[in-house]
């Protein structure tokens, strides 16, 4: 497969794109955006599409947009085209049959302004059939070292999980900002110690990993904790710790 065309223009396509144009494969783009396609087009040589119309039924159509965007799309574009979309969390037998649809699903986090090792990164695929799913893999595998397939029922729960792992991280990172921000402190005084946290998973499953006054059975801290938020923080705080009093009473 060395013809491409990636419909969208956000962070995943944007990464998607870099990755292709590295190995040498031919980019076309379709977007609405037009500064973010300036972006694509001062970056990468890529062929522009006006018009969905225009796209090359032998080239391979990657959909990089919203969920609920993926089946009017589908919806638009010949039914002889071939098309993989990038979500993690739509089932294949909920789209507009067509004879090659699949999925290329990149399990990782894209940010346009910080470079991803998409080669490290994993690839889920599926498809309709076994040869557009060999077609796809063949793809992945020439951007990344980790690529398997993985059905529907399969995917769902690992971006659920991939949902508390980075999507709710991040949030309670946020909120750990905000906080400090209130109280006129360094959010970066807490960099070295949420760097740890995730380089030591590298040699411990989470469970050993946990610390805190939860792990420990603190009430006296978790009560003064308590009495310093409201809100939704308090809310956060009261489940999350009563989470993990609950794992590690056992």
């Amino acid at each position: 497969m060395t013809k491409v065309t990636l419909i969208g223009t956000g962070n995943v396509s944007y990464h998607l794109c870099k990755a292709f144009f590295e190995r040498k494969i031919e980019v076309s783009l379709f977007g609405r955006n037009k500064l973010e396609l300036e972006e694509f087009r001062n970056q990468f040589k890529i062929k522009e599409i006006d018009k969905i119309e225009q796209i090359d039924e032998k080239s391979l159509v990657i959909l990089s947009v919203n969920d609920d965007q993926i089946s009017s799309i589908l919806s638009n574009l010949n039914r002889e085209i071939s098309v993989a979309y990038t979500s993690g969390s739509v089932a294949l037998n909920s789209l507009p049959v067509r004879e090659n649809l699949g999925v290329f699903y990149p399990l990782q986090t894209f940010s346009k302004a910080r470079k991803v090792d998409i080669f490290k990164t994993p690839f889920l695929i599926e498809a309709t059939n076994e040869y557009f799913s060999q077609i796809l893999f063949d793809l992945a595998w020439i951007i990344s070292s980790k690529v398997e397939f993985a059905d529907s029922e399969k995917r769902k729960h690992i971006h659920l999980a991939a949902v508390f792992a980075n999507n709710f991280t991040n949030h309670l990172l946020y909120l750990s900002k905000d906080y400090l921000a209130k109280n006129d402190i360094d959010f970066n005084l807490l960099k070295p110690l949420i760097k740890e946290t995730f380089s030591k998973l590298e040699d411990l499953n989470p469970f050993d990993a946990q610390t805190g006054p939860a792990k420990r059975m603190d009430f006296e801290t978790i009560v003064k904790q308590k009495n310093l938020l409201e809100g939704n923080n308090l809310e956060i705080y009261e489940v999350i710790t009563k989470s993990i009093l609950e794992t590690y009473k056992k």
